[in-house]
């Protein structure tokens, strides 16, 4: 609750630092504040939207079990739902996926209105420990709110683009209308006026790039804290059990939807260049393993 409340007043913070902004540069004079108010619903709407149905998005693609078919399916629930009750929560839905790739994701807009799906190939390819380790670390998920955190700051990043690349605009178009020498070249400003209506979507895709930077930065710190908490509840070395079999994954295409890719355990990516570092949701699995052996537990 702490974390949701902090980052809720982080996204109250940064829309009041804008309306300051806007109103300092007049710009919020000729945007109106209707227009304003619907910049705010348009930016958050869609994230907020997937946050409350992310839980039932990919369900065609699931098998829910209610009751266990075989002794695996028998032996899952039992652990997810004494993992529940360990961690005070209600225990979520459970549900396998088709897939080649050993993964698995966590979804839902509460810690008590959630959703783990594993992969079929998870559960052939890892023992029980290193399941155990996998349940552990998409409870870590659940219960530090990484969800909804990254639903915030997603419809806070879609304002932010949105009002920043306005301000640009109507700065340019300002500077344009007031230079004097400027409105005497009728040629100049032609080629200016022309080259200001391409300025939206430059501004765009340059802000949309940061934007989906900073989102993966998020996303790659949330996965490093999940596999120190698993480690923290069922012991390191199961979870760089399950890191290491990952690695062995590495030409297996991924099939889950973009919508939940950066839930996955496994994102099935390889890194490239450093550009590809920025913009993956996943750290390099090397990287999660290293971190969990300098963890002292």
């Amino acid at each position: 609750m702490f974390k949701f409340n902090l980052c809720l007043l982080m996204n109250i913070s940064i829309l009041i630092i804008f309306y300051i902004i806007l109103k300092i540069l007049g710009i919020f004079n000729i945007l109106n504040k209707y227009y304003l108010i619907f910049i705010i619903i348009y930016g958050f709407i869609g994230s907020l939207i997937s946050l409350l149905y992310s839980k039932y998005i990919n369900l065609h693609e699931l098998k829910l079990i209610k009751t266990h078919s075989n002794l695996k399916e028998k032996w899952l629930i039992e652990a997810v739902k004494k993992l529940s009750y360990l961690l005070k929560i209600k225990t979520p839905d459970i549900g396998i996926f088709k897939s080649k790739l050993t993964n698995a994701y966590a979804t839902g807009w509460h810690k008590n209105h959630s959703l783990i799906a594993f992969s079929d190939s998870l559960l052939i390819n890892l023992n029980k420990n290193e399941i155990s380790a996998v349940i552990c670390h998409e409870m870590a998920h659940i219960i530090t709110g990484d969800m909804i955190t990254l639903g915030l700051l997603q419809g806070t990043i879609n304002v932010f683009v949105i009002l920043v690349t306005i301000i640009i605009e109507e700065l340019l178009l300002l500077f344009i209308v007031s230079n004097k020498k400027l409105n005497k070249n009728k040629v100049i400003k032609f080629i200016i006026l022309n080259i200001q209506n391409y300025t939206y979507v430059f501004i765009n895709t340059i802000l949309g790039i940061i934007s989906q930077m900073i989102l993966s930065w998020f996303s790659r710190t949330r996965e490093f804290r999940a596999d120190a908490i698993s480690a923290k509840l069922i012991g390191k070395e199961n979870m760089i059990g399950v890191l290491n079999k990952l690695k062995l994954e590495k030409n297996i295409k991924n099939t889950l939807p973009k919508s939940i890719l950066a839930f996955g355990i496994n994102d099935g990516k390889q890194i490239g260049n450093f550009l590809n570092y920025l913009l993956n949701t996943h750290p390099p699995i090397d990287d999660r393993i290293n971190e969990l052996k300098k963890l002292k537990i």
